[in-house]
């Protein structure tokens, strides 16, 4: 059985792979198989109707509504973004852990959310975050030390 990647339209055999589980298409993006009871439509022998078949939804997606982009991602995105200028790591590290759940969420259920990149993006930015606010207190720190050892050093010469 063939399927089509609805981002970037490449066709995938998808024969031998259980029914509604997530597979990746060449462009990186997760999609799900059908499920069982679509994977094989049953043979008719009742002759055909005329004019045009009827449009049925996909069962993946309720009533053929386009997925959405899941609110954690762009949430932790803005965490991101915010700690840079303001509480640093107090609002990095939460945001790391919204992200974390969103990227799972949108693996869990691709045909529901979008988004991936954009949580993706937003771990990039929390880590640095977190990252460089460990950095400034890590100079921080050693001058605190070297500029305390260095008066001490001073007074003993006078």
């Amino acid at each position: 059985m063939n399927v089509t990647c609805r981002h970037c339209g490449a066709v995938r055999d998808i024969t031998g792979i259980s029914a509604d589980t997530v597979v990746y298409c060449a462009c990186g993006k997760p999609f799900r198989t059908p499920p069982a009871a679509a994977a094989v439509p049953p043979a008719s022998t009742a002759p055909a109707m005329p004019g045009p078949a009827p449009t049925v939804p996909t069962p993946s997606t309720p009533s053929g509504a386009a997925p959405k982009t899941h609110g954690g991602a762009v949430t932790a995105l803005v965490l991101g973004i915010v700690s840079f200028f303001a509480c640093g790591p107090f609002v990095s590290v939460p945001g790391l852990f919204i992200a974390y759940s969103a990227r799972k969420a949108i693996d869990a259920a691709p045909d529901q959310y979008t988004g991936r990149d954009i949580a993706k993006a937003a771990v990039v930015v929390n880590w640095i975050s977190v990252g460089l606010f460990a950095a400034i207190f890590t100079i921080g720190i050693f001058a605190a030390v070297f500029f305390g050892a260095f008066e001490s050093y001073k007074a003993k010469l006078q």
